[in-house]
């Protein structure tokens, strides 16, 4: 019965704040499906006010059940900014909770960004659940910045058996102005990985490699099956050497391609290769005549 009364008043779009009072003290009901139903209700309606945050950081960090500590973790995770109070609780559950505890409250930390995500999102990339890593490893694509403090980790995690989470630490290295020791080894692995996202985010955090440690690779690159890791070679090569003949082929190739984002990889690419001289047959696009002899 209190479950079913918790799922009918998280039916009303505006409930009397008579009805909240009487919901919040159900996130300490005995019964795990009445916190799981209260969980979901507050979460739908509750705007992240401060008492519901609180209420379900206690459900989070005091309930002895996986399932209603999940479930509070992802009620605060779709609450949104609103949650940003629940950071510290959050941080701890993912760092300490069991696995299924320890990934949904990483899911709300992506959602929310408190100042507690860069721990989490760093000290997540060790964890010996795979899921947990693969969404630790994708909060940096949300992260409003990658601090250089996290660049070890990701170095390691460059190494990780899931393709995906090495795809993400490449992603996020790319974002670093400098890349940190050792990540030009691993970054070379895994440009040669059979994996089409991951060559793509290696290839993208090499440019930020000096050009000669990654310079025969880019090269390697330019015959790449995938034509956005082939761009993000031919750029690379043309930002040094406007005139190389073979990562101008590579952009003017893709100039009529049907994916919109080729199209812009181009334009943006366009600017570095070298127009030819006003009059030039080459110019003109005419080959100039062979001599006839008389």
């Amino acid at each position: 019965m209190r479950a079913g009364g918790a799922a009918a008043v998280g039916a009303w779009a505006a409930p009397p704040a008579d009805v909240l009072e009487d919901l919040l003290p159900l996130v300490r009901d005995p019964n795990d499906e009445v916190k799981i139903q209260v969980c979901e209700v507050l979460s739908g309606w509750s705007g992240g006010t401060e008492r519901v945050v609180e209420g379900l950081c206690q459900a989070l960090a005091e309930d002895d059940s996986a399932w209603v500590q999940s479930s509070a973790a992802l009620a605060l995770g779709r609450i949104g900014t609103g949650a940003a109070r629940a950071g510290p609780a959050l941080l701890r559950a993912a760092q300490t909770g069991e696995a299924g505890v320890r990934e949904q409250a990483m899911r709300a930390l992506v959602m929310i960004q408190p100042p507690e995500a860069t721990e989490a999102f760093t000290s997540g990339l060790a964890d010996a659940t795979a899921e947990v890593r693969m969404v630790a490893s994708a909060g940096w694509m949300k992260a409003e910045a990658v601090p250089a403090s996290a660049g070890p980790a990701l170095v390691e995690a460059l190494r990780d058996p899931e393709p995906q989470v090495r795809a993400n630490a490449a992603h996020a290295l790319a974002r670093l102005e400098e890349l940190p020791t050792g990540a030009v080894t691993a970054l070379r692995e895994c440009a040669g990985d059979p994996n089409d996202g991951l060559r793509l985010n290696a290839a993208l955090a090499l440019r930020q490699a000096p050009s000669a440690e990654a310079a025969d690779l880019m090269e390697h690159l330019l015959n790449d099956p995938n034509v956005r890791v082939r761009l993000v070679a031919a750029g690379a090569i043309l930002s040094v050497t406007p005139t190389h003949p073979h990562a101008a082929e590579v952009v003017l190739a893709a100039t009529d391609d049907q994916s919109p984002r080729v199209r812009q990889a181009v334009e943006e690419l366009l600017p570095l290769i070298p127009k030819e001289p006003a009059g030039s047959d080459a110019s003109k696009g005419e080959a100039p005549l062979a001599p006839t002899g008389m």
